[in-house]
């Protein structure tokens, strides 16, 4: 499984980087400091796009990870951030190709999205449609 973002669609509400934040977290901050696993880039101020986690098969992220903190889970396939593992180094942020994983501020070690565990709140509130899960 992994998410599909559609640009064409996306209206630039950032709606799914608030409800990732509030899911995680249970709060949610202003977009630009937002500690959700998406991640809302804007370009300019008519031109935006999403960052998410590609879920690759071959995950430089995993492959970097010199702890191995960084795994498949077995149920759902998603690559995972065991945070009990993390050093917080940093070599799976520079080893990823999308800019997906990042040091969470509040904690020091890697971050990024694991699907919630297969039901992504970021799909259910974009009203939009610009996101959907899909099976590869």
């Amino acid at each position: 499984m992994k998410l599909v973002y559609d640009q064409a669609k996306c209206s630039g509400c950032a709606v799914c980087v608030s409800v990732c934040s509030f899911c995680r977290k249970g709060y949610v901050r202003p977009v630009n400091e937002s500690n959700g696993r998406i991640k809302f880039v804007y370009v300019n101020p008519t031109d935006s796009y999403v960052v998410v986690c590609h879920q690759c098969e071959d995950a430089a992220c995993a492959k970097a990870c010199l702890q191995e903190a960084i795994t498949r889970h077995s149920a759902t396939g998603t690559w995972m951030v065991h945070v009990e593992k993390c050093i917080g180094c940093g070599l799976c942020v520079d080893a990823c190709p999308y800019g997906a994983i990042y040091i969470d501020a509040e904690n020091g070690k890697a971050d990024k999205c694991d699907l919630c565990q297969g039901e992504p709140a970021c799909v259910k509130y974009c009203a939009a449609q610009a996101l959907k899960l899909a099976d590869e």
